[in-house]
C-alpha cells in the first residue's frame, strides 16, 4: 500500500490499520524526515515491511522518483 501524507494525523491512522490488516507500507512524506522514519520503524518493529520515502506530489519527476524506489522496493503499491 501506498499511503501520501503518512506522517499527518490521519496517514498515520491510516497506514497503521492497513498494517494491522497485513499490507505492507510505502510511507509518503513530504518534509516531516523524523516522523516518517519514526513511523517507518514502529511498522517494522510490529513486523511489516516499510519504506519511508519522500516526494513532492506537485512534481511529476518527484513523484517518478518516489514510485521507482517503491516499485523496486516493495513492488508496485495494490492500494493507494
Amino acid at each position: 500500500a501506498l499511503v501520501t501524507g503518512a506522517t499527518g494525523e490521519l496517514g498515520r491512522t491510516i497506514a497503521r490499520t492497513l498494517a494491522a490488516c497485513g499490507a505492507d507500507l510505502a510511507l509518503h512524506y513530504r518534509r516531516a524526515d523524523q516522523a516518517a522514519a519514526a513511523l517507518e520503524g514502529e511498522l517494522r518493529a510490529a513486523g511489516r515491511r516499510a519504506l519511508a520515502v519522500q516526494a513532492d506530489v506537485g512534481d511529476h519527476a518527484s513523484v517518478r522518483r518516489m514510485h521507482a524506489r517503491v516499485r523496486g522496493d516493495l513492488g508496485d503499491p495494490d492500494i493507494l
